[in-house]
C-alpha cells in the first residue's frame, strides 16, 4: 500500500468524520428544537377548574365539593389527585387532612343540564364546563362557625383553592 492510498483513506476519514459531526449538530439542534416547542406548547395547554361550591352535612360530617372545569380540556382525576383540608374541629382545635384518592370520591357529574351519579371506584372524566361532585369525610367533626380551606390537587400539580364558611 503506497503513500498515494494512505493518504485517500486519511481523507476519506476525515471527510466522514466531519459528516458525522455535521450530522449530529443538526440532529442535536432538532431534537432541542422540538423539546422547547412541547415545552411552550404546555403553556397553551391549560387546564383550568375551579371549587364552585360546598354542603357540609355535619350530622354524618360529609363534605360535597362542587369542582367545575373552566379550562378547554377535560380533567381526569384519579389515584394521585389529593384533597386537602384545613379547618377547625368542634373542639376549637385546627385540623389538616390530606385526603389521597379513595379517601374521597366522585359522587355525581353535573354536565349541562344534567345530572349523572357515578357509580363507587370508577374514574370519570370532566369536559369542559362540567361539574364534578365529589364527597369528602373529614377525620373530626367541623366547625362550620370558621372559615375552611380546601385545596383539590391533580397529579400534574395543577389545584384549585378556596377559603369559605360552610353552609
Amino acid at each position: 500500500m503506497g503513500f498515494g492510498a494512505v493518504a485517500a483513506g486519511a481523507i476519506i476519514l476525515t471527510i466522514t468524520l466531519i459528516t458525522v459531526a455535521a450530522l449530529s449538530t443538526i440532529l442535536f439542534t432538532i431534537m432541542t428544537n422540538t423539546v422547547e416547542n412541547v415545552l411552550n406548547s404546555k403553556d397553551n395547554y391549560s387546564i383550568e377548574f375551579t371549587i364552585s361550591s360546598m354542603i357540609y352535612d355535619n350530622i354524618n360530617n360529609v363534605l360535597y365539593i362542587n369542582i367545575t372545569n373552566t379550562g378547554q380540556y377535560s380533567i381526569i382525576p384519579y389515584h394521585r389527585t389529593e384533597l386537602i383540608l384545613d379547618y377547625v374541629n368542634i373542639t376549637g382545635k385546627h385540623e389538616v387532612d390530606v385526603l389521597e384518592y379513595g379517601e374521597w370520591r366522585p359522587y355525581r357529574t353535573y354536565v349541562g343540564n344534567y345530572s349523572y351519579p357515578l357509580p363507587e371506584g370508577k374514574i370519570v372524566e370532566i369536559p369542559p364546563g362540567a361539574t364534578l361532585e365529589i364527597v369528602a369525610h373529614p377525620s373530626y367533626t367541623i366547625d362550620a362557625s370558621y372559615p375552611i380551606v380546601v385545596v383539590f390537587i391533580l397529579d400534574s400539580g395543577v389545584e384549585a383553592k378556596t377559603i369559605t364558611k360552610l353552609r
